[in-house]
């Protein structure tokens, strides 16, 4: 199989899994964002820019169709055909692979895909420039999870997300859960050898919805810039769509 073959396949179970059956850009970008060693997460990740809430975004923004089929196979839509004739001709051959397809949807800048990057705030220029030359892209860092102690019961989503949260520290401890009253969302104080925290775990969207409020709204007014949010979400779920947002102070 080639390279872009399995980009393909991979965009078309992803447009199967939305109930689309065809392919376009939008399917071909989730596809890169599952790409084994995927060039386009670490960029993203360079940027601060979690994958996978670029990948809840999108899936807001196309929706989910009705579970019919009007064809056999996947057509391609013009722009997907678009994105194709210039990652090809970027590669200088007829198999592009990941970072020539990226190119391309960049290049192009007017896709579902870059309207859910600008967003997020990302600066298109700038994620261009270092996918055109990858030895831009910082070498990742294995950081080890802290220890966690509790006494309260949680699940074992909700562990893997408040470690991932808290990633670079030594030791974490659940201290005390608040009562949120009729609000479903769960949320716990969290002390650690540098500062307490707030953590809240809630369905993705509406902490989507929440850190856009306080980025936008809140953020500005008390100096918070986005290299310091205010609130910092980790990653998500994908099963139960169940979040995780950490609030400093």
């Amino acid at each position: 199989m080639t390279k872009f073959e399995a980009i393909r396949q991979q965009a078309q179970w992803e447009s199967s899994r939305l109930h689309h059956y065809y392919l376009g850009v939008e399917h071909l970008f989730l596809a890169l964002l599952e790409t084994e060693n995927s060039l386009t997460s670490q960029l993203l990740r360079q940027y601060n820019v979690l994958p996978e809430l670029l990948r809840y975004e999108l899936d807001e923004l196309i929706g989910q169709s009705e579970d019919r089929r009007f064809w056999e196979g996947f057509r391609h839509t013009p722009r997907f055909e678009k994105i194709l004739k210039t990652a090809r001709a970027l590669g200088d051959n007829d198999d592009p692979g990941e970072r020539e397809i990226l190119l391309a949807i960049l290049i192009e800048g007017d896709s579902i895909p870059v309207r859910a990057l600008e967003a997020l705030n990302v600066n298109l220029d700038t994620l261009r420039d270092t996918a055109a030359n990858p030895e831009y892209l910082a070498p990742p860092i294995d950081i080890a999870s802290p220890e966690l102690e509790s006494e309260l019961p949680l699940m074992a989503t909700e562990i893997d997300l408040v470690r991932e949260l808290f990633i670079g520290y030594n030791d974490i401890r659940i201290a005390h859960e608040f009562n949120t009253g009729r609000d479903p969302a769960r949320m716990f104080m969290v002390q650690t050898e540098i500062a307490p925290a707030v953590v809240r775990f809630d369905h993705a969207a509406n902490l989507i919805q929440e850190k856009r409020r306080y980025d936008t709204l809140l953020g500005p007014k008390l100096g918070v810039n986005s290299s310091h949010p205010l609130a910092d979400i980790t990653g998500f779920v994908t099963s139960t769509h169940l979040g995780a947002v950490k609030y400093t102070f």
